[in-house]
């Protein structure tokens, strides 16, 4: 007696157009004499339990109209899931819903089921939100450089806008010799400071002691001769002390000296004449001029109020302004011999 099938519809993995797919499938029972097709409708489920298969099919089935052989992965029985459940619906408009299996879904599990326009909203506004913060970040940073540029633009053009030379120091003391009094030759090259500076650099000329007004001025003469056969644009110091405590008025205030490299551009140059490294000392004329001309520089504002008071051999290596005089000016006020590993190295080449 032939047995009458009983036809079931279940949901199986299939092999469609996608990766993975669910199969739409007339099943019928495995005991009966009759077999089944799947007709498969495709859609995606990534939760669906494993389908069981028969493989490599070789007897030639029959259902309905449709005659089976050389088939393989055809499934039989039904198909079950497991609660909750969400299906994407990824399948063009035109295979959607083609055999009623997603309005079913939607009906029994209506919290998990996911329509391609939600899913596709819910990952464009990750997206979004992603770029946001891209954005965002991008704009900060952009901001930040832009700001850093102007600054340093900026003070750039502060530090290298035109300087305007301002009158020329002047103390109206019979010891403050100007370069018009001891007849100065015109510099071969005149830079002019940023006034005030900020640091004060003590030398001294290595040479004879002298403590005469004719002596010093012939001196002085010559040194400037010297100095400028040399390749030096003037005498290179902005101002020497002699023996007797005049003061010879070098390059001036508002030029700049060739006695620190380094810091020629920030400081104003003074040094006493002779070698006070061996058996030279200062003189209390030399000191109490000394003092009165840096409050006379500071007061014309040719010397910042917080200057520092250094050895040039501070700048340059060498043994200057010498011993003698560096235990006399160790005591005044804003000298730093710790500066120079400090701070000097900033400025090391500048000019």
């Amino acid at each position: 007696m032939e047995s009458i099938a009983e036809e079931k519809v279940c949901v199986s993995r299939g092999h469609g157009k996608g990766e993975n797919s669910l199969s739409m499938v007339t099943c019928v029972d495995v005991n009966s004499d009759d077999e089944s097709v799947s007709t498969q409708g495709s859609i995606s489920n990534e939760l669906a339990y494993p389908a069981n298969f028969v493989q490599n099919q070789t007897k030639v089935g029959t259902f309905g109209e449709v005659r089976i052989e050389n088939s393989q992965d055809v499934h039989f029985g039904n198909k079950i899931f497991a609660a909750p459940i969400t299906v994407v619906n990824a399948v063009g408009e035109e295979q959607q819903d083609k055999l009623g299996i997603l309005g079913a879904l939607r009906e029994r599990f209506p919290n998990n089921f996911m329509e391609n326009e939600t899913f596709n909203q819910f990952k464009n506004g990750k997206l979004q939100c992603e770029l946001f913060w891209y954005y965002i970040t991008g704009g900060v940073l952009l901001i930040t450089a832009t700001i850093l540029i102007v600054v340093s633009i900026t003070m750039w053009n502060k530090y290298n806008e035109e300087i305007v030379e301002t009158e020329e120091f002047f103390i109206n003391e019979t010891w403050f010799i100007q370069r018009s009094v001891w007849k100065a030759r015109e510099p071969a090259n005149r830079e002019l400071l940023r006034l005030p500076v900020k640091y004060l650099s003590i030398c001294h000329t290595v040479s004879s002691f002298y403590n005469t007004s004719k002596s010093c001025t012939d001196y002085v003469v010559r040194l400037q001769q010297v100095l400028m056969l040399q390749d030096c644009n003037d005498i290179a110091f902005n101002y020497l002390v002699c023996g007797n405590g005049d003061v010879y008025e070098g390059v001036g205030s508002n030029a700049q000296g060739e006695h620190s490299r380094g810091i020629n551009r920030d400081s104003i140059g003074l040094a006493f004449i002779g070698d006070y490294s061996r058996s030279h000392y200062l003189t209390e004329q030399q000191i109490q001029n000394t003092k009165i001309m840096i409050t006379e520089l500071i007061t014309q504002n040719k010397l910042s109020s917080e200057y520092i008071l250094i050895p040039s051999g501070a700048v340059n290596g060498l043994d200057s302004p010498g011993k003698n005089v560096l235990n006399v000016i160790k005591h005044w006020e804003h000298y730093q011999a710790s500066w120079k590993t400090e701070e000097i190295s900033n400025l090391k080449d500048r000019s």
